[in-house]
């Protein structure tokens, strides 16, 4: 008997069909591996306050999902959570946010590596007790952790951190951290680098060179000078003594004005000054010329 044979067109439309298919086995198994790890986070905290039921765990308040059903958001701060977190969400491979700050979670805080989605992880004031050595490995898109005021068995600050070179905010107050600051923390591996916390702990060694680096300006200007505007830092003299001041003249006599006489008298002389000069001049005053006639023998 004589097989059938499939034409060019039937074998793309075969083709595309074992394309889709294939793809969505891939979603659904990705889905089920971000629902088994939700089941398990439902488990592990225990009875709360989010009321999470039976239905699709994307609908369950405070988690958020992508279209194909990944987890990319958590944030369950401040719910009063006392139980511990389980090790699968290690497995919530597109998750960017995660939020447990403020709450009573015990136990060894889940391994996140290799969570290269992970942008903001906040679990400050928990009672942790201690972070996997290699938890900062591959957080390659990490841009803000905050681990403040967590009892964590001692612990250094792992190289790995370094994968996270897009890190802008480290925030470990009071997380009991030992050993000496990494010097990688003041130089050209963090360049987006802002904030970095580390008070009360266990910290010893001198600070990094590269912290005290002249050309770190603490206060940049936002609008960079040109040579020409940038200010001279030599000195300027400042203003030479004046001359001794003196005591300030008074003013001056103004120019003095005849004022006239309201109801002039019509007999009086023309002549007289009714306004004599008060300084007047003590030479005589030439009288008046002779005439011109012949003298008298």
């Amino acid at each position: 008997m004589r097989k059938p044979h499939l034409g060019f067109w039937d074998s793309v439309v075969l083709s595309l069909f074992y394309v889709v298919l294939l793809f969505s086995f891939g979603v659904e198994s990705q889905s089920n591996v971000d629902g088994k790890a939700m089941e398990a986070l439902k488990k592990s905290i225990g009875k709360n306050s989010l009321a999470w039921g039976d239905s699709v765990y994307c609908k369950w308040e405070k988690v958020s999902c992508s279209n194909a059903g990944r987890v990319q958001k958590i944030q369950l701060g401040n719910q009063n959570l006392g139980e511990t977190l389980p090790p699968e969400l290690s497995q919530l491979t597109e998750l960017q946010h995660f939020e447990v700050q403020t709450n009573q979670l015990t136990g060894e805080f889940p391994n996140f590596s290799g969570l290269g989605s992970l942008q903001i992880l906040l679990a400050h004031n928990n009672n942790f007790s201690s972070i996997p050595e290699d938890f900062f490995n591959g957080l390659t898109s990490l841009d803000t952790i905050n681990i403040d005021y967590i009892p964590f068995s001692p612990w250094s600050i792992p190289e790995g951190i370094q994968n996270a070179s897009l890190l802008r905010d480290f925030s470990a107050n009071s997380a009991n951290i030992v050993g000496k600051i990494p010097p990688f923390f003041g130089g050209t591996t963090f360049p987006g680098l802002t904030n970095l916390r580390l008070a009360f702990n266990n910290l010893e060694g001198e600070l990094p060179k590269s912290f005290s680096d002249p050309d770190l300006d603490p206060y940049p200007d936002p609008k960079p000078r040109t040579r020409s505007q940038t200010p001279d830092p030599r000195p300027k003299p400042g203003p030479g003594p004046g001359p001794r001041p003196g005591p300030r003249p008074g003013p001056g006599p103004g120019p003095r004005t005849r004022t006239p006489d309201p109801d002039p008298d019509p007999n009086s002389d023309p002549d007289l000054d009714l306004d004599p000069d008060p300084n007047p001049d003590p030479r005589p005053r030439p009288g008046p010329e002779t005439g011109t006639g012949t003298r008298k023998k």
